[in-house]
Order: C-alpha cells, then sequence, then structure tokens
C-alpha cells in the first residue's frame, strides 16, 4: 500500500466527481464551524437566564440551565459524529465514482444507531487502555527518584492529615507531574494506537455494507486491517501536518486563556479575547477543511477499497482447490 499512490488516485476521483468537492466541503465545514459558533451562544444565553432569579427560584434555575447545558453538549457531539461519519461517506463515493450529493452527508444520521453502537464501543476500549496506562505510569513513577518528594509528603500526611498535600510538595509538584505525563502519553500511544488503526476502517464498512451493525463492523475492520496496521500509521504519518496544524488551530482557540497564563496584558476585556480567539481559530478550521480535508478522506477511502480488495482477492484464492501433479500429467 502506497500511500502517494493512494493520495494520487484519490485526487483523480475527486476531479472526476459530479459534484464540486470544494463546495460539499465547504457545507460540511460551515455546519461544522455554525454549531462551534452556536453552542457557546446558547450556553450563554442559558448563563443569563439561570442567573436572574434568586432563593429557591435561582436553585432551580441553576439545576435547569445545567441540565440543558449537559443536553446541548450530548447533542452536539452526536451531530457532530454522525456528521463527520457522512463526510467519509462522501469520500468513499467519490472513490467508487458514485452519484454524490449534499445529502451524502446524512448518511451518518441514517445510520446512527451503528455508528453510535461502534463509537461507544472503542471509546469503552480506549479508556480502559487510558487506566491501564495511568495504573503502569504511576506504578513507574514511584520507582523514581523524582518521587522521593511525593513518598515524604505521604509520610508527613500519616503523621498529621490535615496537612495540606500540595504545600508538602511545593515546587516539586511540577517535575513530578511532567515526569508522570510523559510516561503515560508514550504508554498509552503504545496501547491506543494499535487498537485505532485496527478499527479505523469501522466508518467505511457501516458506509458500505448498510445491513452490517456496529459489533460486526468491528469485527470486519479488525479482520481487514490483520497485519496491515503499520501501512496504516504511514497514512497518518503522511499527513502529519494536517494534525500539527489542527493542534495548533486547537490552542488558538485558547489563546485568551494561554496570554493570560503567560502574563500578557490585553488590549480588551478577557470575555471579549475569547471571542475573538474563538472566531479566529473557527475562521481558521474552516480554511484548513475546505484546503486539505477532502485529499485527506479521499485517501482513507482508498485505502479502505485496496483492504476491501486485497481481502476479497485473498478469499478467491484460497477457495481455489489444489490440484495434483498427475492433473497436468
Amino acid at each position: 500500500m502506497q500511500v502517494q499512490e493512494l493520495k494520487k488516485n484519490a485526487v483523480q476521483m475527486l476531479r472526476r466527481g459530479n459534484y464540486s468537492v470544494r463546495k460539499l466541503t465547504a457545507i460540511h465545514a460551515g455546519a461544522l464551524v455554525g454549531i462551534s459558533l452556536l453552542t457557546p451562544v446558547l450556553s450563554l444565553l442559558l448563563e443569563n437566564y439561570g442567573g436572574s432569579g434568586g432563593g429557591l427560584d435561582g436553585l432551580g434555575s441553576y439545576a435547569l440551565v445545567a441540565t440543558a447545558q449537559v443536553v446541548l453538549m450530548l447533542a452536539v457531539v452526536l451531530a457532530e459524529l454522525f456528521w463527520s461519519v457522512g463526510y467519509q461517506n462522501a469520500a468513499l463515493e467519490y472513490v467508487n465514482g458514485q452519484n454524490v450529493t449534499p445529502g451524502s452527508l446524512l448518511a451518518g444520521f441514517r445510520r446512527w444507531g451503528a455508528v453510535l453502537v461502534s463509537t461507544l464501543l472503542v471509546a469503552f476500549l480506549l479508556v480502559g487502555r487510558g487506566f491501564i496506562a495511568m495504573f503502569i505510569s504511576s506504578q513507574i513513577v514511584a520507582l523514581l527518584p523524582v518521587a522521593e518528594p511525593l513518598n515524604q509528603a505521604v509520610e508527613q500526611l500519616m503523621v498529621d492529615p490535615t496537612a495540606d498535600m500540595m504545600a508538602l510538595l511545593g515546587d516539586s509538584v511540577y517535575a513530578l507531574a511532567a515526569v508522570f505525563a510523559v510516561i503515560y502519553v508514550v504508554l498509552y500511544a503504545l496501547l491506543a494506537l494499535p487498537m485505532h488503526y485496527r478499527y479505523r476502517m469501522v466508518n467505511y464498512i457501516l458506509m458500505k455494507e448498510q445491513k452490517v451493525g456496529g459489533l460486526r463492523a468491528l469485527l470486519f475492520s479488525h479482520s481487514l486491517t490483520y497485519h496491515r496496521r503499520m501501512e496504516l500509521f504511514k497514512i497518518d504519518l503522511h499527513f502529519w501536518w494536517y494534525y500539527a496544524l489542527s493542534f495548533l488551530i486547537s490552542c488558538l482557540s485558547s489563546g485568551a486563556m494561554i496570554l493570560s497564563l503567560m502574563g500578557v496584558a490585553l488590549p480588551v476585556s478577557v470575555e471579549a479575547a475569547e471571542w475573538g480567539f474563538m472566531l479566529l481559530a473557527l475562521a481558521a478550521q474552516f480554511g484548513l477543511f475546505l484546503w486539505a480535508k477532502p485529499v485527506m478522506e479521499a485517501t482513507w477511502a482508498q485505502a479502505f477499497e485496496q483492504l476491501m480488495a486485497d481481502q476479497k482477492r485473498v478469499q478467491e484464492e484460497a477457495e481455489v482447490p489444489k490440484r495434483k501433479l498427475s492433473d497436468f500429467l
């Protein structure tokens, strides 16, 4: 599986598509930006509504607002999930030369049950590996010299349970947290990345095979990517710059907080700066999607189709009966 060849074929199929890929991506990215912008606006309105009362009525309003914010957050996460799967479906249609329309972006909503089941199962597995990495990391840190201040603080807490743990650790807490974070990230990557690529093709399977459920899609993806995960990792490695820019954009959205932590004086209020950085980040995200996402998603769709073709060829070869030497004489 050659990444450059996959990318070249993806670009050609996007150009041959019946619907403008730039227009379709603008619809996709615009909807995501709209949802991202609508969420803080609604949250702000809810907070203003909750802060308008006092006493017991005020407590009831706060509880209602908190519940509404949780529901809103959950709805946004699910909408973005199904909408993103719809874009993967569109990429798959481009690659297969099918008729692509804006309605292709709704495919994730049409298969919401299977998408939700598979996503929750994968998330459960990832969280489990996160706990494993956390436990192992804590054990490793406890054996290192950097943990000596922590051991001394624990001993003092046993003598005086009312003591403040953070005060006992002092500045050593930063070194301790940094070492733990590095070890945790490395261990989590070693545990989670193989599983991530094992189930990387689940959404494409759900979009291509309409009768396959979420659990079967996981099993199908497992067999499809068997001994091929390193090849899939190379695809992401090829698009490292896309993920790097996405990370920088996410940092840009928190620019006001970062500048405040650095002690930089802002010429406007903190609230205005937060909104300004958020709008800049959304504009940058829209531009990044419009520029790079079509080729990247189409490349992954090409990789999926190649894996499907390879598996089909292996199955056909396995079904060919073995001939004896006498059959050729």
